[in-house]
């Protein structure tokens, strides 16, 4: 069971704040305040952790390949995360990643696997809001619903938006969320001005083996 005072949705958001591309650093969740530790965790809340209830659904074995291409009218960053299901089991599934992140100007990395596991139940400080737990970020909102194509299939998506602070600035978020998808996202967008220069970032599913 994961006791969390943070926002982890697995799989979300793993595009950096600053710079022209991806990074290889996991999903963010928003700022969350600094909290004091009660003396006792009896009373704080659970809630389902929804990459988990999606992860579960799929068999052991499916790999899912989301490419992010980040441009600033300059150069371009290409990362490509390969997931794949390891294990599922009751309290927790175990995720399989392995990020290659290629520029224009000729830099190539293939950094190494990280396995991580995605807990059952998130445990919520009892001065959160346990519902922020079940955004992609504390600061999203809900815009509507979109069908999104992934690959040769359409999937109705639920579109969340929010802005996070950067050093760079304010940043725009825009998620695509669907249950039918390995990892749940299907599609999201960023934008931040870097150095004067509009830097977006667009991550796509490009890849989906479905296990046997």
């Amino acid at each position: 069971m994961r006791t969390a005072c943070v926002l982890l949705g697995f799989g979300l958001l793993a595009i950096a704040a600053t710079g022209c591309g991806p990074s290889a650093a996991g999903p963010t969740g928003g700022a969350t305040p600094a909290l004091p530790a009660p003396q006792s965790t009896a009373n704080w809340k659970q809630v389902d952790n929804l990459d988990y209830l999606n992860w579960k659904k799929f068999p052991v074995g499916t790999v899912v390949v989301r490419t992010a291409v980040s441009t600033n009218g300059e150069g371009s960053t290409t990362g490509v995360d390969t997931f794949t299901l390891k294990a599922v089991g009751d309290a927790e599934v175990s995720v399989e990643r392995q990020n290659t992140t290629s520029r224009s100007d000729g830099y190539h990395k293939v950094n190494p696997v990280d396995t991580r596991k995605v807990s059952a139940k998130i445990t919520v400080h009892p001065e959160l809001d346990p519902t922020d737990f079940l955004k992609p970020d504390r600061k999203a909102k809900e815009t509507g619903k979109e069908k999104v194509k992934v690959l040769d299939a359409e999937y109705e998506c639920v579109k969340w938006e929010w802005t996070n602070g950067t050093e760079a600035g304010p940043m725009s978020v825009a998620a695509w969320l669907s249950d039918e998808v390995p990892g749940r996202i299907a599609k999201q967008v960023m934008k931040v001005k870097v150095e004067g220069r509009e830097n977006v970032t667009t991550e796509t599913v490009t890849e989906w083996r479905k296990a046997k």
